[in-house]
């Protein structure tokens, strides 16, 4: 068997001209080995899936996949992983994906004068279901619809955020360093336990019993067995608050990349500050010290260092804006 080069078609050997679109046969390879055929049908897969997205609206296939992941969750109780939350957090998040919902399917939008709230809506939707991920088939349907709808509201206005200043690489200079560093340092420290899991032994306790030999109750010291309690280790991003830390975090990243062109609100210079004050409270709130801690403190230093030089002493650039780190004395010194 060979292969056209023109069409892709196998064709019996000997054949001068493809029977599929009927070029000569003279240049067919092989028939490429089953890893490169595997590759090949999987990119036409997704190729042709995408179309269909963009055909039925990446909006509605997003939607449409929360719900999926509502009906796996009743369906499958042991995949419902991120509808398992609060019932606060359940709440909150059906009004906002039934408030984004009805804009999409009605073309209304009862928010209309507050422009940037249906990118609010998208924004939490999408960090909430990155706050309660799981392994499950619940958060990995969820999670897809809700990158979907950030990708379809937030995608659209990349051109429009660098027309107003907005460009990563200013990230890489001066004290927005920092805060870039410390913020990317505070979201990889989620990801580890901020809460060790914990076990207790269990334990005798004593009460009343009724004894034949004594024809009475008598104390017993060891009638009654308490077995111990077990409890789970927690990661970062599944503790309470984790959806303002990760706001925060992301939202220092922007500050980093951010050189508006416009007026700003005055809290806008403290952003860094604030961040790493909730940092702050939501390592105690947290009651341990794990990895997470150990992890997140240094970021969270980094934030407010960078955030104070920039915010209070309006300085761009200055010493120890980590460029001027004499880094090559230190490692010739310990290496």
């Amino acid at each position: 068997m060979a292969q056209c080069s023109h069409c892709k078609t196998l064709v019996e050997s000997g054949v001068k001209h493809c029977p599929n679109c009927g070029q000569p046969v003279a240049a067919a390879s092989q028939v490429p080995p089953p890893a490169q055929q595997f590759q090949e049908q999987a990119a036409a897969a997704a190729q042709q899936t995408w179309s269909r997205i963009q055909a039925a609206g990446p909006a509605r296939v997003g939607l449409g996949l929360i719900l999926l992941s509502i009906v796996v969750g009743l369906v499958f109780s042991g995949q419902r992983s991120i509808w398992s939350a609060g019932w606060g957090e359940i709440i909150l998040a059906l009004a906002v994906t039934g408030y984004v919902a009805f804009r999409e399917f009605t073309r209304q939008d009862p928010l209309a004068r507050f422009w940037y709230a249906p990118l609010i809506a998208v924004g939490y939707l999408t960090v909430w279901g990155l706050s309660e991920f799981r392994l499950k088939l619940g958060s990995l349907i969820y999670l897809a619809g809700a990158l979907l709808l950030a990708w379809s509201y937030l995608w659209p206005l990349r051109e429009y955020a660098v027309s107003m200043g907005l460009n990563w690489r200013y990230g890489l200079h001066g004290y927005r360093r920092p805060v870039a560093l410390g913020a990317v340092i505070g979201l990889f420290s989620l990801l580890f336990n901020w809460i060790p899991d914990q076990s207790t032994s269990g334990y005798y306790s004593g009460g009343y019993t009724y004894s034949g030999y004594y024809e009475g109750y008598v104390y017993d010291y060891a009638k009654w067995y308490n077995p111990g309690l077990y409890l789970p280790s927690w990661r970062g991003y599944a503790l309470t608050g984790s959806v303002l830390m990760i706001t925060g975090l992301l939202g220092c990243l922007a500050f980093a990349a951010f050189a508006p062109r416009f007026t700003l609100p005055k809290w806008f210079r403290y952003w860094p500050l604030i961040t790493a004050g909730y940092g702050l409270l939501f390592m105690l709130y947290a009651g341990s010290l794990s990895w997470g801690q150990l992890l997140f403190l240094p970021g969270a230093v980094l934030i407010a260092w960078g955030g104070y030089q920039m915010s209070f002493k309006g300085l761009a650039e200055g010493r120890w804006d980590l460029r001027e780190l004499p880094l090559h004395k230190w490692l010739h010194k310990w290496l």
